[in-house]
């Protein structure tokens, strides 16, 4: 039997390789979108979804752009890029998203694939605080990726990270063709992979867009900016307060 994911075609004796990253997308920037991509590329993932988070159990609402927006402004970012698209599972969710339940929804989604759920390495340092944070490698493999300038050693540092290291295989063909030694109770691994820094931050664009209000947000776009997303924040005057 041939079965179609995306672009990708595949058998039963090929499950595809199906990736996740979520975020606040707030507002997206190619400091999202390039280290997703090099990550979708080294991993030979056959599809990768982006996930804007919904009612955020991190952040307010005040410090969120309503989430159709972010929705938009996601699925721009990445709507030329083969084999990358948005799910909204979060944001048509009522109540506060949570990392566990939506990847419970992935292993419903695609229980015959090989799941991998994308994360950056600082995340390691809040990751015990998450709900049911331990059993999200018996959903899917993780991928957490480093790039310079955040701390190093977070895997040896951190209790969510002494957690994974135990779980952490050193190639990619490990990866996949995973299984657990009697003493590790997952079913799924964890990869590091580096990826190459892009100096954007939501934080930094927020901070911008409130500056240059006055003359429109159009002008002289921050490189790491798509115009386009810089034309929909004008168009919507996004983050200006």
């Amino acid at each position: 039997m041939v079965n179609c994911v995306g672009d990708a075609r595949y058998t039963p004796e090929e499950p595809p390789r199906i990736g996740l990253i979520g975020g606040s997308f707030n507002p997206p920037h190619l400091g999202h979108l390039l280290p997703a991509l090099e990550v979708k590329e080294a991993l030979g993932l056959d599809q990768l979804h982006f996930v804007p988070s919904g009612n955020h159990p991190f952040k307010g609402e005040d410090v969120l752009a309503p989430v159709e927006h972010r929705l938009a402004m996601t699925r721009t970012l990445v709507s030329k890029r083969s084999g990358c698209d948005v799910w909204d599972i979060e944001a048509r969710s009522e109540t506060t998203s949570y990392t566990i339940d939506t990847l419970e929804r992935f292993a419903e989604r695609y229980p015959g694939a090989q799941r991998v759920f994308c994360f950056g390495s600082d995340i390691l340092q809040e990751l015990h605080l998450w709900k049911r944070w331990q059993d999200l490698p018996s959903l899917a493999h993780l991928c957490i990726m480093v790039r310079p300038g955040v701390p190093q050693g977070l895997l040896e540092t951190t209790k969510a990270g002494c957690f994974l290291e135990k779980l952490r295989v050193h190639s990619i063909e490990d990866l996949f063709s995973y299984h657990p030694s009697e003493d590790v109770d997952s079913s799924h691994a964890v990869w590091v992979q580096n990826v190459t820094p892009v100096d954007m931050s939501s934080t930094t664009l927020r901070e911008w867009v409130q500056r240059a209000a006055p003359e429109g947000v159009t002008e002289a776009v921050p490189a790491g900016l798509p115009r386009e997303i810089a034309d929909y924040m004008e168009r919507h005057a996004l983050y200006r307060t």
